[in-house]
């Protein structure tokens, strides 16, 4: 269901099933929240990506900065 949240034409979906996926800490989905980023307006994609930080990660923490290089 949170997955599915991702691909909501609604932002603030999206950020809900972000920060559910991110709360979880699923890795499973972390391709299917960089996908998010990489098709939401820069505004969203910075929202989204500021959850990627949460994760232990080297591919979230190069995605984060990529698209919120200001976090």
């Amino acid at each position: 269901m949170l997955r599915r949240a991702l691909v909501s034409p609604n932002f603030l979906i999206q950020v809900e099933g972000v920060q559910g996926l991110t709360d979880l800490q699923d890795k499973a989905s972390i391709p299917f929240i960089i996908a998010a980023c990489r098709n939401a307006p820069a505004e969203l994609a910075s929202a989204l990506a500021g959850f990627l930080v949460e994760f232990d990660d080297p591919q979230t923490q190069s995605a984060a900065k990529e698209f919120a290089p200001q976090r």
